[in-house]
């Protein structure tokens, strides 16, 4: 597996470990785990018999010659995010994968825009990873429609939606998701913030929301579960107050100086961030709610059998919800109509979710296996 490793539960003395180093090894989003976790878990499942499963993280893609591998293995799989960025050189994975000769599985890729709008600029060497994908696979496993219709506009046609792997984890179990009959009846939730990027118009859209956002959770006690934030990630992860990076999270959010006392200590409780697979799953268990801006985050509670509800900020965002039936909240509808827990609360209706959950599991697992068989 190349691309998103899985959670560090198996990791080599985890718990030893600085929080520098694992938000490394997560790509800087504790997000990107659940990804890998999701197709290691597949792979397990539907192919128990596998002798070598192993991960080759960017770094080691670098170190080793794509040639010294193929007598090892029979496939490279690539467990993708917003991998299709415009910029993003992913030159020296072609290299890797071409000189292996080995057929390359993606699952999972999407394309990052602001909106269907906006044209998404690929990098030559990105699209000749994706072409080879193409040839050697039995097609491109892509987030969504406006993923695919990207790559068909550069001639690559072989691709098939499939959403997220992470969706499908809760497959051949009947699962479904009920939903609270009242928001009173709410009294724990996880939400989830980005504040990593500054270029969209949406990023400044969000700011006025998860600032209302944030009072909700310090009247309420709702937790806050950070994946990419570094200054939220730290304190989640420490457990600890670091007054410089307290200081960076109240002036994002506008907090009050006068009441830093409670930013302090709500922090303290109710910050967290996540790193191995049964901590997060089991934290999101004890959820009666989840809502915000993080896909990974809300697809956490959902799994865990928790309702939650997407806010769509960007293409990837969108065309997931949209593959996978999720329910869903436009930022510009909280611009213009405003944000409360109620408004939330009605857009979570999981009816079509509920009535084609299965049906999606069934294709995911139809396009995965198809490429071993």
């Amino acid at each position: 597996m190349i691309g998103c490793r899985w959670f560090l539960d198996d990791y080599p003395d985890i718990d030893t470990i600085p929080f520098d180093e694992q938000i490394q090894i997560a790509g800087k989003n504790s997000g990107n785990l659940f990804i890998g976790h999701a197709v290691k878990t597949h792979l397990l499942r539907l192919f128990p018999n596998i002798t070598k499963l192993d991960y080759f993280s960017f770094s080691d893609i670098r170190l080793t010659s794509g040639d010294s591998i193929k007598d090892d293995y029979d496939h490279i799989v690539m467990s993708s995010s917003n991998m299709l960025n415009p910029g993003v050189n992913f030159g020296f994975i072609t290299k890797f994968v071409e000189a292996s000769g080995l057929p390359l599985v993606i699952v999972g890729l999407g394309a990052q825009a602001e909106s269907i709008a906006h044209a998404v600029d690929l990098h030559p060497a990105t699209v000749r990873l994706v072409a080879y994908a193409a040839d050697t696979s039995k097609g491109v496993g892509v987030r969504g429609a406006f993923t695919a219709d990207l790559l068909a506009n550069l001639g690559i046609k072989n691709t098939v939606i499939t959403g997220c792997p992470t969706a499908y984890l809760n497959t051949g179990t009947g699962f479904r998701i009920e939903v609270p009959n009242s928001v009173d009846d709410i009294k724990t939730a996880a939400l989830s913030y980005k504040r990593d990027r500054n270029k969209y118009a949406s990023d400044a859209q969000l700011k006025p929301i998860q600032t209302q956002m944030l009072q909700l959770s310090i009247e309420h006690g709702f937790d806050y579960i950070a994946q990419a934030n570094f200054a939220e990630s730290w304190t989640g992860f420490h457990r600890d107050i670091d007054e410089k990076k307290l200081a960076n999270i109240a002036k994002y959010f506008g907090h009050p100086e006068g009441d830093i006392k409670r930013l302090r200590t709500y922090a303290l409780d109710h910050i967290r961030i996540y790193f191995k697979w049964a901590d997060w799953r089991a934290h999101m268990e004890r959820m009666d709610f989840a809502f915000g801006c993080r896909f990974h985050g809300n697809m956490m509670a959902m799994i865990a059998g928790t309702p939650a509800v997407w806010y769509v900020h960007d293409t990837r965002t969108q065309e997931l919800c949209e593959r996978l039936s999720l329910p869903t909240l436009c930022v510009q509808e909280m611009t213009d109509k405003g944000f409360s827990l109620e408004r939330v609360f009605e857009k979570a209706d999981y009816t079509t979710f509920n009535a084609t959950y299965q049906d999606r599991c069934d294709e995911f697992d139809a396009f995965f296996t198809s490429h071993f068989t």
